[in-house]
């Protein structure tokens, strides 16, 4: 969200990279397994690869939504409590889910407002940082 927010001819190679880097790690982690003695085939991996890329880019787009709505603390909150504490049945965890959500939807707030005081040039070199976690 944050290097969306630079010119694209600046932020596009930092942009590609970032998620370049992110799907190799995912594909390495998917590979090995978690014990080492699970690794996937490849055509076992590709399928969890392109269903985790849909996935992924269906939440981004929810997120980049919630942002822009005319109440995004309520939204983020909604989306992070159907995309993290919802069942397989879409139960939603009651109020304790409800709960996390909401502070998790503050976390979110709390740290794109921290990137967005990076300078650019900093941003642009991939030197951020993060802001401290209020318990």
């Amino acid at each position: 969200a944050r290097l969306l927010q630079e010119p694209k001819e600046l932020s596009h190679t930092i942009r590609t990279d970032m998620m370049e880097k992110l799907w190799e790690q995912v594909t390495l982690d998917l590979s090995e397994g978690i014990d080492e003695k699970e690794g996937m085939d490849f055509v076992t991996l590709s399928k969890h690869l392109k269903d985790l890329q849909h996935g992924w880019h269906g939440f981004a787009r929810t997120m980049d939504e919630a942002l822009a709505s005319d109440d995004p603390r309520a939204e983020l909150a909604d989306a992070l409590l159907r995309n993290f504490y919802a069942d397989e049945e879409g139960d939603l965890g009651g109020p304790e889910a409800e709960a996390a959500a909401a502070r998790l939807a503050e976390y979110v707030q709390a740290q794109l407002a921290h990137l967005k005081a990076i300078p650019t040039e900093e941003m642009l070199r991939a030197r951020i940082s993060w802001a401290p976690v209020a318990l």
